[in-house]
Parts: structure tokens; C-alpha cells; sequence
């Protein structure tokens, strides 16, 4: 662990962190290697204290204003994320990057579900196991064969879904925009993120690990370690990120829904067995947003209860005012 802050390359241009453009992958890692030799970095793999920087969903779809599902807020997210990474990047031993792509006839896409009257719900939509019930929304019938559903049974497992929703305290089922679907723009790494990850994996030579999630169709998946509804999580990647690491930086969009559910699957996971691993977390605050959909609904204030609730967990909140070095 160094004391040392490096500058803010010159190439960073805070400028286009609002904007999709492609990375100059030649440039950069020449870039990278002149500032490695510059700068005296040592490899990764000879860092005695590990930093692991998780982060999820840095994509289009949510970081971009045009993308599908803007996270308000996400632009000067990244502006600080990746200043943070550039001045920190000594410090920093690798990165997990989490992906989500969805198939365009998922159960919280208006896709799936249809009014008596035949008609699609529009984003923002609020589903609750009542609405099922009483018939105010039903599964769009064509899609059963999609999914190798009898007449019926479809219906029964999305009644079932959005019930378990409700009893396990989770966000009722909410339809959102089609977005991060699978192999479109959107479901990429944003530009800046993107570049600033390639410059200091040439600079330490450390490989990123990309997670994908959200591939499911019949479930809703903000971890990044497991979908809403059941108990699967990916233990591996859990128990990787936390016993190889000495430190767990999280950043990411959005903080109300996938960064969160992505910290809560790790507690879930080691509560009962190791929780003082979750003294090793750290919450980079200000590089994540909450979703706010103008007159329909403020999760805000949900992410500040569960901002709370780490740190009783004994998790540590912070922001990109602290350097990692006084962290330790």
C-alpha cells in the first residue's frame, strides 16, 4: 500500500462521460505503459494488500442520458469514479465488473403482461400480487410456448412470483423500460468506465473478471450474485471476491436496486459463518445514484435505510474524498 496520489491523466475528458464512443485501445495501453514506466507501478500480483473494486452495472443503458433507464445522477458518478481510480490506481489490485442483458420478452418488461382490455403496462408500473388476482394484469398468453408453459400455468407462476416478492420484503415487481438487452449497446461498458478499466489493467497487469446477470426471463436479477426469487447465489464468486481480497471497494447503478441487492447477497451469504468479512466492505457512496422516475416513485430513501443497515452489518460507507491508503 502506497501513500502516493497519482494525477488525473491528461486524455480523461470529463466532457464525454455523458456520451457512447469508442475507446482508443492502442493509445490507451501505450499510454498506460509510458505512465506505468513513469511512475515506477509495480505489477499487480506483488501487492501484499489487496483491493478488489467491485462495480455493477456501469452500462449505457443506465449511465448515459440517452440510455434507456438513465440513473439521474450516474454522469457525475463516473466523473468521480474514475478520477477516483486514476489518482487510486496503485492501490487498486483488480476489478469484477458486473453485465446485464435481458431478453426482450422478460417478466418486468410490458412485454409479459397485458390489462383485460389488452394492453401493455407502461414503464413505472407497480405489479402486486393483488393486481394478479384480480385480473387488473394477466401474462400475455403468446408468450407461453416461449417459456414451455400449459394454458395456465404461466399465470400460476407469475402470481407466485410477484406473492414471493411480497412475503421476502423485496421491491414490489416493477415494469421498466426495455433496456440492457442482450448484445445491444446499452448491455456495454460505458466508454469512460471502460477505458479507465483497460488503463490500469495494462498499467498493473491485471486481468478484469466480467460478470453476466439478468439472463433469466421469469425473474428479476439486481445482484449481480443471484435472481430475486430464490435462493441460488453465486457463492464462488462471493467467497473469491471476499477471502482474496483484504479490501471490497463497491460503486455502481443503480444504488437503490442492483448495488444494493448485490450487498445484501453478500451478507445473506456470510452473516451466519464469517461476518466480520463485511468489515473488508466499503461503499463508495458517491459514485452511485438511486432510480427516481419523475412522478411515479423516489427510491432514495429505501438506499439511505440500507446504507443504515450495512453499516450495523459493520460495512464501511464512504466517499471519493478518502483516498484507499486511509482506509487501512
Amino acid at each position: 500500500m502506497t501513500s502516493q496520489n497519482l494525477p488525473i491523466p491528461q486524455f480523461f475528458d470529463r466532457s464525454k462521460m455523458s456520451s457512447i464512443w469508442k475507446v482508443p485501445y492502442e493509445q490507451r495501453i501505450q499510454d498506460a505503459l509510458e505512465w506505468k514506466k513513469q511512475y515506477n507501478i509495480t505489477d499487480a500480483e506483488q501487492d501484499s494488500f489487496k483491493v478488489r473494486f467491485v462495480l455493477i452495472d456501469c452500462l449505457n443503458s443506465f449511465c448515459v442520458p440517452t440510455g434507456e433507464l438513465y440513473v439521474n445522477g450516474a454522469v457525475e458518478d463516473n466523473i468521480r469514479l474514475c478520477k477516483y481510480i486514476y489518482e487510486n490506481l496503485t492501490n487498486i489490485n483488480s476489478f469484477t465488473l458486473s453485465l446485464e442483458g435481458h431478453s426482450p420478452f422478460s417478466i418486468f418488461f410490458e412485454t409479459f403482461w397485458v390489462s383485460e382490455n389488452n394492453t401493455n403496462p407502461t414503464p413505472g408500473t407497480m405489479i402486486s400480487a393483488d393486481d394478479v388476482r384480480n385480473g387488473v394484469w394477466g401474462v400475455n398468453k403468446s408468450l407461453r410456448n416461449l417459456f414451455s408453459f400449459k394454458d395456465g400455468d404461466l399465470q400460476d407462476y407469475a402470481l407466485d412470483y410477484v406473492e414471493t416478492l411480497e412475503k421476502t420484503g423485496k421491491y414490489q415487481l416493477t415494469i421498466w423500460p426495455l433496456h440492457g438487452l442482450e448484445g445491444s449497446i446499452g448491455n456495454s461498458v460505458v466508454s469512460s468506465v471502460e477505458e479507465t478499466v483497460l488503463f490500469h489493467s495494462t498499467v498493473r497487469n491485471s486481468v478484469p473478471y466480467y460478470e453476466t446477470k439478468g439472463s433469466s426471463q421469469l425473474t428479476e436479477s439486481y445482484s449481480m450474485f443471484g435472481p430475486e426469487v430464490t435462493d441460488v447465489k453465486n457463492i464462488d464468486l462471493i467467497e473469491n471476491i471476499l477471502t482474496s481480497n483484504d479490501m471490497v471497494i463497491f460503486a455502481g447503478q443503480a444504488a437503490s436496486h442492483c448495488v444494493t441487492s448485490s450487498i445484501m447477497s453478500i451478507w445473506d451469504t456470510i452473516k451466519d459463518s464469517t461476518p466480520s468479512l463485511a468489515n473488508n466492505v466499503f461503499i463508495l457512496k458517491d459514485c452511485m445514484s438511486s432510480v427516481k422516475i419523475p412522478g411515479v416513485i423516489d427510491f432514495t430513501e429505501q438506499t439511505e435505510k440500507f446504507f443504515k443497515e450495512f453499516e450495523s452489518f459493520g460495512m464501511n460507507i464512504i466517499t471519493t474524498e478518502t483516498p484507499i491508503y486511509k482506509l487501512v
